[in-house]
């Protein structure tokens, strides 16, 4: 794992201990994942606190960009890749759960 993952794997469990220490949990969460691992680890410990999963968007990890012709330059910088989550996942959490 990354440092850049370990940092976000890190976060998101903070975040979920402060709300159930407090009992306030929000009722949407949108997380953004960036490998499959991080995917499931984080989505076993919402599920422990009562989230389901409502949608789930795919990609490919990356975006192939092409910039448009320009009138003012005669070079185009050519193709680019850019970096994207891998998934992006929508839970929402059951108002009735009740964590032991």
């Amino acid at each position: 794992m990354s440092l850049q993952g370990w940092l976000r794997d890190f976060w998101r469990a903070r975040r979920l201990e402060h709300w159930a220490a407090r009992n306030t949990y929000p009722r949407r969460l949108t997380r953004k994942y960036w490998t499959s691992a991080e995917s499931e680890k984080d989505g076993a410990r919402l599920k422990a606190h009562g989230y389901r999963v409502m949608d789930e968007e795919m990609t490919q990890g990356e975006v192939d960009i092409e910039p448009d012709p320009s009138v003012y330059g005669r070079r185009l910088p050519g193709r680019m890749l850019v970096d994207v989550p891998l998934s992006l996942v929508t839970y929402e959490r059951d108002p009735n759960y009740w964590a032991p």
